[in-house]
């Protein structure tokens, strides 16, 4: 994530690992040539925040684009110039190096998407959950870990190939969830994200699996706990919520955060950022 800024200054952080960059950014709106964000060639990106009629060039042609929050934008050969981003901007890049991409292409048979290809829109569950878990990582207090980043940057660029390009792991059965039973999982968390008696157990249940095998298959599918992403879906919850203006505490205890404490530092921890503060009180 390369930036050219005449005006407020971005906030990134930028970790380089063996396995390739990750990056976290905050960046301010921009228009009219006051800025340029340029996303790297066969880099891997997913928006938190939302942004309607974006200007971007890539290849020598201008077009706009919608983002959501949670939409993944990945880049081919050539990268993506961002000219006009009229809100804050909340993302995460992920670009891994070209040994990387080239051999887990080649093990998983799609040797030429080892660049990827102009890719945008739509929501990953398996994409968000890894963003979120470097975006924590890169904003909090303890030194990054660069094996965990390796880690992730491999897992999501198999994803990717397997879910975008056709690739296919040469052994079969990984243990993970298939598609459609993660998306009952996820769609009855969205669901009961206010109930107090959501369980492993449940969720195992709706995932016609003993709670031994569905933690497994569920780590290994999103790489992080049922509790972890619970957790996650509902500190995104509670910020939507306090852009509405109610009180933090009140819609905290919603999302079954009962102590002061426990909420605002886990709030902190996952989207950097304190209670009730926008990307516009720190850039």
């Amino acid at each position: 994530m390369n930036t050219q800024c005449k005006t407020r200054q971005p906030n990134i952080v930028k970790r380089v690992c063996t396995a390739g960059v990750v990056e976290h950014a905050w960046i301010p709106p921009f228009r009219n040539g006051d800025y340029v964000s340029v996303s790297a060639p066969s880099s891997i990106c997913l928006a938190f925040s939302r942004h309607l009629g974006c200007v971007v060039t890539t290849t020598g042609k201008t077009s706009r684009r919608n983002v959501e929050p949670g939409c993944v934008s990945i880049a081919g050969r050539e990268p993506i110039y961002w000219l006009d981003v009229r809100e804050p901007a909340d993302v995460v890049e992920v670009t891994a190096a070209s040994s990387v991409r080239c051999r887990i292409a080649d093990e998983m048979g799609v040797a030429d998407a080892a660049e990827l290809d102009d890719l945008h829109g739509g929501t990953d569950t398996v994409i968000w959950a890894i963003a979120v878990r470097l975006r924590t990582s890169l904003r909090g207090p303890a030194e990054a870990d660069n094996l965990e980043h390796d880690e992730l940057i491999w897992h999501l660029y198999r994803h990717v190939f397997a879910t975008h390009f056709g690739g296919r792991l040469p052994v079969r059965g990984d243990g993970k969830l298939g598609r459609r039973r993660l998306q009952q999982v996820i769609a009855f968390v969205e669901e009961h994200l206010t109930d107090s008696r959501l369980s492993v157990a449940m969720l195992a249940d709706i995932a016609s699996m003993s709670a031994f095998h569905f933690l497994r298959s569920f780590a290994r599918t999103l790489h992080m706990t049922p509790h972890s992403f619970v957790r996650a879906r509902r500190l995104e919850r509670i910020r939507a919520a306090l852009r509405t203006g109610i009180d933090p505490m009140e819609v905290a205890r919603h999302y079954r955060f009962t102590h002061v404490r426990h909420f605002r530092t886990a709030y902190r921890r996952h989207h950097g950022l304190a209670p009730g503060d926008e990307l516009s009180d720190v850039l």
